[in-house]
């Protein structure tokens, strides 16, 4: 669908920016999900700064030619403790 045509399209450049910034990125999870009803790309990945390692999930979303990302960022140690926390934004999540 064009949803997530354009969530795609815009995680391709949201994944070269984070690649000049950080390096190579590990990808661990692409997967389509929703945000209020309205197709996402959900997409899991492993990034490290300063040697640090860090886990990422973004959720995009492309509606009515805006795009929506919500972006949880975690020390990959912590990552699974705090998930609960962001599937609950990702789920209450409503567009106005």
């Amino acid at each position: 669908t064009s949803e997530v045509m354009g969530a795609d399209n815009y995680w391709e450049t949201y994944k070269k920016n984070y690649e000049e910034t950080f390096g190579k990125i590990n990808i661990t999870d692409f997967s389509e999900t929703s945000l209020d009803g309205v197709i996402a790309r959900k997409v899991v990945f492993d990034i490290t700064i300063d040697d640090v390692p860090f886990t990422c999930q973004t959720i995009i979303c492309s509606r009515y030619n805006t795009i929506y990302n919500l972006t949880f960022t975690s020390l990959k140690e912590n990552y699974s403790s705090h998930m609960k926390q962001f599937d609950k934004i990702a789920s209450t999540f409503r567009f106005v």
